[in-house]
């Protein structure tokens, strides 16, 4: 054959190549021995939903084989996908059957399945993933161009996926929604008045040079809008921490602020700037404004709001109550406590149950000044203090606050016919302060009534509800304080000194538990400390002053 007619034949089966289906090519296509076949995915738009229905399709490769029950899929989306905070296991099918035995697992933008018993995979055989279009995660409607990449347990190098578009079929036309953009109210609401703003965006909607929690925000306000020299940290919250520290730019009407442990890219952000903090409304009309996260690469645009000529009555705020302090304090097996220096009798006295804590729910009325109501038919106490709503259900660790379910360390229990709730959980649902020092020491309960404006959020909450190994928690009557007496193996030689980040490191990670496995919740950065309040092998369990409590390597810090 001469070179022309090898040219000739070699374009003809160039030509023939193209015509094949790119999933025909993917579904064999083996790039490295320990990975498997570049993945195909086909990713469809829905109509009226901001959720998208998902495909991907490999095969495993030789040796590759899948056995149901231990081991895993990992998928890393990419980061125009906007992850979900969970994902029930009926959203996803492999290979057509739905997970039934493990939810799976979100660990920022990666999507742990293990699959179930019966989902035995063969090696060098095809893979379907779907994942359902209610399953929460949202997409970008510009992404387009992007991959993912997929590893197996079995196949273990990263493999990633051929670029793909997002599919626009004649059953699932694509509408796109504004709902993605952040959202913002002003009130008082009226030209030239001092407006009080919360500006709401949902998780994933920022994109920063780094995956870790966002540490504060630019934000950037409308033309006309006039900003005082200085903005007090009390009155910027975001998702229930006060900032750490805000800089005004009045020129430019910007300010941007810091947060003591940030948030998490899997959290939807809630920044709450208080009226008291002097910004004037701009001049009637329609405006937007831009937000960018600190190590942001792009600000993002609210959605359009509107000035009003002049404030609604409605939404014109008092002037603050003078501050109200209560004080109170109560000693374990003493039926005895003082709130403001005033003696007061439990009708069952605070006892130590599993290193916790708890009294009867009459204290929380007494006490804290929470209203109770019992509900005999659905066995229920419903504690209620100001906005916030507690529902308990004696002898379960489920409960809710504002309506969302949260799992607790130590359930109430009933004791001598009274229902005993965790005081610590209680307390800091409600604002309080709880200090610890020692079981034979008063513990102190400091109520602010200011402090209602900034009640921890939900997310905050059950962070504190985790459970440890051993059985323990934090949250226990042993969590602050430098005498503390923790609970479970805890070493008591570190046991309430301080941790600081090693100088060799930029920032370590906190934990939900003591282990890798457990959740990121959030990052100790340089010149930060925090008590410990527990160990658990070569983990301590430690607590900031502000009140945040996290697991942390013990190698990653120094003790002092």
């Amino acid at each position: 054959m001469n070179k022309k007619s090898l040219a000739a034949a070699l374009i003809i089966v160039l030509l023939l190549c193209s015509l094949l289906p790119l999933s025909a090519m993917a579904a064999t296509e083996y790039v490295y021995e320990d990975s498997v076949s570049k993945p195909h995915v086909t990713l469809y738009r829905v109509e009226g939903e901001e959720a998208h229905t998902i495909k991907i399709t490999f095969n495993t490769n030789d040796g590759g084989a899948l056995t149901g029950g231990s081991d895993q899929i990992i998928l890393t989306l990419p980061s125009d996908f906007r992850m979900p905070t969970s994902i029930s296991k009926d959203k996803i099918t492999i290979n057509g059957l739905a997970m039934t035995t493990t939810s799976p697992m979100i660990v920022e933008q990666r999507l742990f399945l293990t699959l179930s018993d019966a989902m035995n995979i063969p090696e060098k055989s095809p893979v379907v993933v779907v994942i359902a279009a209610d399953s929460g995660i949202t997409v970008n409607e510009e992404a387009n161009d992007v991959t993912l990449t997929v590893v197996t347990t079995q196949d273990t190098r990263f493999i990633e996926s051929y670029p793909f578009d997002v599919t626009e079929s004649e059953d699932m036309p694509y509408l796109p929604a504004d709902s993605n953009l952040p959202v913002v109210t002003v009130a008082p609401n009226g030209a030239g008045t001092a407006g009080g703003y919360t500006l709401t965006a949902k998780a994933y909607t920022y994109d920063t040079i780094d995956s870790g929690n966002i540490m504060g925000f630019t934000l950037t306000f409308p033309a006309g809008t006039i900003l005082p020299g200085t903005i007090d940290p009390k009155n910027v919250i975001v998702n229930g921490q006060q900032s750490s520290g805000i800089l005004v730019n009045p020129t430019r009407r910007e300010i941007i602020f810091t947060l003591p442990v940030g948030v998490a890219r899997s959290s939807d952000v809630i920044i709450k700037i208080a009226a008291a903090a002097g910004i004037k409304n701009p001049p009637a009309a329609q405006y937007v404004m831009d937000i960018m996260p600190l190590k942001g690469m792009v600000s993002v645009s609210t959605e359009g709001f509107e000035i009003k000529t002049t404030s609604d009555p409605a939404t014109l705020i008092p002037a603050p109550a003078e501050s109200i302090q209560k004080i109170v304090k109560l000693t374990l097996n003493s039926s005895i406590a003082t709130k403001n220096g005033q003696a007061m009798t439990l009708d069952v006295a605070a006892t130590l149950i599993n290193g916790f804590t708890m009294v009867p729910v009459r204290f929380v009325s007494d006490g804290l000044g929470a209203a109770v109501a019992y509900d005999s038919s659905m066995n229920t106490v419903t504690l209620t203090y100001g906005a916030r709503v507690i529902v308990l259900w004696p002898g379960s660790t489920i409960a809710k606050v504002d309506n969302k379910p949260i799992t607790l360390a130590k359930a109430p229990v009933i004791k001598d016919g009274r229902t005993l709730v965790p005081i610590r959980f209680v307390s800091e649902c409600f604002g309080a302060k709880v200090d610890f020092v020692s079981v034979t020491a008063p513990i102190t309960i400091t109520v602010n009534s200011a402090d209602m404006a900034s009640l921890p959020t939900v997310e905050a909450i059950q962070a504190s509800q985790v459970i440890a190994s051993g059985g323990t928690a934090s949250g226990s009557t042993g969590s602050t304080g430098s005498g503390s007496t923790p609970s479970g193996t805890a070493a008591t030689s570190v046991v309430g000194k301080t941790i600081s980040l090693k100088t060799e490191n930029s920032t370590a990670n906190l934990r939900s538990g003591p282990g890798v496995t457990y959740s990121k919740v959030g990052l100790l950065l340089p010149s930060e400390t925090a008590s410990i309040t527990e160990v658990s092998g070569e983990w301590y369990h430690i607590k900031f002053d502000y009140g945040m409590e996290a697991w942390i390597k013990s190698d990653l810090v120094d003790v002092k």
